[in-house]
């Protein structure tokens, strides 16, 4: 426990606590707007279900076509997620129920593992500030009501950065378990999302660096890359042989060719990234060109005060370094394979992409604006500062919370309509349900069904042929106004 605060009594664990409650209350609130399920989500319930049921890692074909096919292997959707919900499932809780609380319960302990960074930087007071905006912004709550993967791998990748940072700090002399459980949530982070990667390797490069500037002997560093390695590979491994036997190749997460210059694509999507952060910050993707001027900064800043920190301490230089490292490391990642998949059409990279970046940007920010304010002004107007930041930061968020509770709305409304047709006694097993909203319809039905994006009844009679009958849903109108059921027989 002293990995992430002094004691259980001290006042910055009575602090997190609160902000773990209003992080809880926050997520309970916000629940009550959602339909909390997407078509990601449905294809990690479908696949926890296969799993549970020891069937291998499939899940639940919701396409069109092929019609014949009712399981598809796992590819695009790592398992990391489903494979918890399955666990979960084997000690009794549903996998709806599981896929739901992960996520929430992860982001309660959000205030804990961002406090457990930034004390290594800053001082507690600043931290415990910084960890309550991080945890509280409304786009991190908003990811976590739903059952998505983005905080469970936030909660693990930031747990492993804690981890690192202990291994940093004893100069790699931690018993060997240590460092190879540290591998381990490494590789299942990456499980859970393949930008996972980005984290994997920012810690290999921080161990080599670490040798570089001689702040463990060669001999410790060997020994935590070799461990951390055996680590990394246990869970990591096993699903790349499994792709290499069922698809013939170990990376099933190909990107889909686009037609233009990867270099136009590459500006496009900086600039879209950078709007990305904007918003989780700011609130606003106009100030695109703040973002980067603080990154520019941090870079600026660090080589230039590089000898002062290493002369100060090592182990903080290193856990810095690992940091800004993780940071650029997961936004070159991020970039180029965006980039790679940018198609007409494509959406911007949203929040669910920049949850996983945001914090380190605001808690450097924190820190610049209270040094400033404590050197200019003074330390009686550090208070005032931190409570028109707060107030700041309350308004900005309202912003987000307005546009999700719009969109929200009218999914609830479709989600009451769909619950509403199903019979008591469900549909009949000869039938196959159809529907262009097919993860709410899935939930309800609680059974196969297939996506109808773009498709006529008519066409459908020569693509599902297969089955002898099968339901359509239809829903008409640009928000959903209208559902009509119809039953159509080939």
């Amino acid at each position: 426990m002293k990995l992430f605060f002094p004691t259980m009594v001290s006042r910055p664990s009575l602090v997190l606590m609160g902000q773990s409650a209003a992080v809880g209350l926050l997520l309970w609130l916000i629940s009550g707007w959602v339909f909390p399920f997407t078509t990601d989500s449905i294809m990690y319930v479908s696949a926890a279900e296969n799993i549970v049921r020891f069937k291998g890692l499939i899940y639940t074909n919701i396409w069109v076509q092929p019609s014949a096919v009712d399981s598809l292997p796992m590819s695009i959707w790592p398992p990391g997620f489903p494979i918890s919900i399955a666990i979960l499932r084997w000690i009794g809780i549903n996998e709806y129920t599981a896929a739901l609380v992960l996520p929430r319960v992860c982001c309660l302990f959000l205030p804990f593992l961002f406090f457990s960074v930034f004390r290594r930087f800053i001082s507690d007071n600043v931290s415990l500030f910084a960890s309550g905006m991080c945890s509280l912004t409304f786009s991190v709550l908003a990811c976590s009501v739903i059952a998505w993967s983005d905080t469970p791998y936030l909660a693990l990748s930031v747990l492993v950065l804690v981890m690192v940072f202990n291994i940093i700090e004893r100069k790699a002399s931690v018993h060997w378990s240590i460092i190879v459980l540290t591998g381990i949530l490494s590789g299942f982070a990456f499980l859970i999302r393949y930008i996972g990667i980005s984290l994997i390797a920012s810690v290999g490069i921080c161990l080599v660096v670490g040798a570089v500037i001689r702040m463990v002997d060669l001999k410790s560093i060997v020994r935590a890359l070799a461990l951390y390695g055996l680590g990394v590979c246990l869970p990591v491994v096993p699903y790349c042989i499994r792709n290499l036997i069922v698809f013939g190749t170990i990376s099933v997460y190909l990107p889909p060719a686009s037609k233009a210059a990867l270099f136009s694509n590459i500006v496009v999507v900086v600039r879209l990234y950078l709007q990305g952060l904007s918003s989780m910050i700011f609130g606003t993707g106009a100030l695109a060109w703040a973002i980067a001027v603080l990154i520019a900064c941090s870079v600026v800043c660090f080589f230039r005060y590089r000898q002062h920190l290493l002369k100060e301490s090592q182990a903080k230089f290193m856990c810095l370094f690992l940091l800004l490292t993780y940071f650029f490391v997961h936004s070159i990642v991020l970039v180029y394979y965006r980039a790679q998949a940018l198609l007409p059409g494509n959406p911007d990279v949203d929040e669910r992409l920049m949850m996983q970046l945001f914090w380190i940007l605001l808690g450097g920010c924190i820190f610049a604006v209270h040094a400033g304010i404590k050197k200019w002004y003074g330390t009686k107007y550090v208070k005032i500062f931190g409570g028109g930041m707060a107030l700041v930061f309350v308004l900005v968020q309202s912003f987000p919370a307005a546009g999700f509770y719009g969109k929200q709305a009218e999914i609830k409304v479709l989600a009451t309509r769909i619950s509403q047709y199903f019979p008591a006694q469900g549909i009949p097993a000869d039938y196959v349900i159809v529907s262009n909203v097919p993860e709410i319809t899935y939930y309800f039905a609680k059974r196969n069904v297939r996506a109808l994006a773009g498709y006529t009844p008519d066409s459908l009679f020569g693509t599902l042929g297969v089955y002898r009958k099968f339901v359509v849903f239809l829903v008409k109108g640009p928000i959903w106004s209208r559902l009509e059921a119809k039953a159509i027989s080939p």
